[in-house]
């Protein structure tokens, strides 16, 4: 039997393969991760074209193409669609079509899942980034002169929030970007573990899977980015430099520059700390070599090829996409990082409805495996993580195929003993496309529960408290859950017996991003205890980021209260910063 220290270290040993929880210190459980940032995300792209009709226009965009067809006579016709996108890849995107004039393009990014309670600027909207020719933005449009036969082309590229910035930064530097996690700023050649996640298919060896590898940090500090590779399925292509993603964090070509291949794969990475060189190669075994080089081992200016010269052939690290089989056999990939003195390979398998991932050796042997079954829409996940010798962490996820994409319905951590279960419903009313596809219940171990509202106006589907609505008068983000011992279910919600959790659009939009007002209360009369968050941060993601004002505030008793003053059913009274406050109908 291993001693509790033994146990603890493999606990340490599964953050290093998380993505976001190497870096946080603690455990999380992969279902949290996953649901942040899977490797796929359903973007809404709503299209509206002015056509001749009957006209068909067509947008192509990550291997699919979806039409708009136009109405005639001037009018306007709207489509939208959910468009599968992954984080920091490039995507052409299309469009095309006779005989129109005018389209345009308005994407709402996937809002990335935050499935546990969220207080303060964490519990602030935190919608992926769109970016268009490499300028941040979500609405572009393409127009004609004339109605005619045209086509036009765009790259579309999407990257995670990962978090705010203080404004008091605001003017530190020309751009500001929190799309790269923590990782990213690690030295150039430090990597992560890669690690698998849940497939979002019905197809049981559609699975998930991915790596990093930092390029270090830009001349002003900040990360240069990872050269990353995000998979669903394992197969030939695998093993060259195909799969592999970077952007370029600097347009300045004398600080950093990409130098790809004929078919405009990545081939090489000049950054200020090192060369990445990359080559793929088919004997003895398919693999693509990512090697490092000390800018002093290597050329200062390309050469007739077009390529940086390697004038000393000794890289500081070498990572290996490796197929360990022979060429044509695709069940298996290795990540093996060579270092001098040390070599550490992991290893991604999918067979009989079964993936795994193995990393490290020995005593240090970490097992991870995904037992896939599917029923109809259904896909179930039997999650267990082992060392060597004791099972140390096992779950049951379950995911359900809706309209716009897969979605996390149901954990069940600990099956074979304490079953601490959590469930999520979503809201499913396309004509309500407001709510649509957002989070609606969560259900926590021993049941505690949250029911998510989403408003502008006062119709909300989802509203519980009879004769009384929050609504602030703007797009207003609500969260609802029991007060101390309160009801055990939302059908049982009072205005008196449940805590409101605000975050409202204050409608102010810097560039891409808007600007937020976050508040708790407690009941129509909004009583407040301890008032002590009151902070300003700016939301990275452009040039001027996203002012963002907390005024949160923990509710532990009711030490104080705020009398509202209401003077009709449309009225509302104000707080100190002149916001309006929750009324009474």
């Amino acid at each position: 039997m291993q001693t509790p220290q033994y146990i603890l270290a493999i606990s340490a040993l599964l953050l290093s393969t998380a993505l976001g929880t190497q870096r946080a210190g603690a455990f999380t459980e992969p279902w949290q991760v996953w649901v942040k940032q899977p490797i796929a995300t359903p973007m809404t792209m709503a299209t509206i074209v002015t056509a001749d009709s009957g006209a068909q226009v067509q947008f192509s965009v990550a291997g699919n193409t979806y039409t708009n067809t136009g109405l005639g006579g001037g009018q306007k016709s709207t489509n939208i669609f959910y468009v599968p996108v992954k984080a920091h890849q490039q995507y052409p995107l299309q469009i095309s079509g006779s005989s129109w004039s005018e389209a345009e393009v308005h994407f709402t990014p996937y809002v990335s899942r935050q499935l546990l309670a969220k207080r303060g600027k964490q519990a602030m909207p935190k919608p992926y980034k769109s970016f268009i020719n490499n300028s941040e933005t979500n609405d572009f449009d393409a127009a004609y002169q004339s109605s005619g036969n045209h086509a036009t082309n765009f790259l579309l590229e999407v990257r995670p929030d990962n978090g705010f910035r203080p404004s008091f930064l605001a003017g530190l530097e020309d751009r500001w970007s929190r799309d790269e996690d923590a990782t990213s700023a690690l030295a150039p050649g430090d990597g992560y573990f890669p690690e698998i996640g849940p497939g979002r298919s019905t197809n049981a060896w559609s699975g998930a899977f991915r790596w990093g590898v930092s390029l270090g940090r830009l001349w002003n500090g900040s990360p240069c980015g990872m050269v990353r590779l995000d998979e669903v399925a394992l197969g030939g292509s695998l093993y060259s430099a195909a799969p592999l993603t970077y952007t370029a964090r600097s347009t300045n070509t004398a600080e950093l520059l990409l130098v790809t291949n004929s078919t405009g794969q990545l081939r090489q990475i000049r950054a200020p700390q090192t060369l990445l060189d990359v080559q793929a190669t088919n004997s003895p075994n398919e693999e693509c070599i990512l090697k490092f080089y000390l800018l002093s081992q290597v050329g200062s200016t390309t050469n007739s090829s077009g390529l940086f010269p390697i004038n000393t052939d000794d890289p500081f690290v070498v990572w290996h996409v490796k197929n360990p089989d022979s060429p044509g056999t695709s069940n298996r990939v290795q990540f093996i990082e060579v270092r001098p003195g040390r070599t550490i390979t992991s290893e991604v398998q999918y067979s009989n409805l079964v993936w795994s991932l193995k990393t490290g050796s020995g005593a240090e042997l970490r097992t991870e495996t995904r037992t896939v079954s599917v029923s109809g829409p259904v896909r179930t996940e039997t999650v267990e993580i082992k060392s060597p010798t004791n099972s140390v962490y096992k779950a049951l996820e379950r995911y359900k195929s809706f309209a716009w994409g897969w979605e996390l319905t149901n954990v069940i951590s600990d099956p074979d003993g304490a079953k601490l279960t959590n469930s999520f419903t979503y809201y499913e009313d396309s004509n309500d496309q407001l709510e649509f596809g957002k989070l609606k219940d969560h259900v926590y171990p021993g049941g505690r529960w949250e029911r998510s509202c989403y408003m502008n106006s006062p119709d909300c589907p989802g509203w519980p408290l009879a004769g009384y609505f929050g609504y602030y008068g703007a797009y207003t983000e609500m969260v609802i859950r029991p007060w101390m011992d309160g009801p055990s279910d939302v059908s049982g919600a009072t205005v008196d017996n449940v805590v409101q959790d605000a975050t409202t659009y204050t409608g102010i939009d810097i560039g891409a991003h808007t600007s937020w007002d976050h508040e708790q209360f407690f009941g129509i009369a909004d009583y407040y205890t301890n008032e002590t968050s009151w902070t300003t941060g700016i939301d990275g993601g452009s040039e001027t980021g996203n002012i963002v004002i907390d005024y949160s505030d923990d509710i532990i008793g009711r030490a104080s209260s705020r009398p509202m003053k209401l003077a009709g059913p449309t009225s509302a009274a104000f707080s100190r910063a002149g916001r309006p406050r929750a009324a009474a109908l």
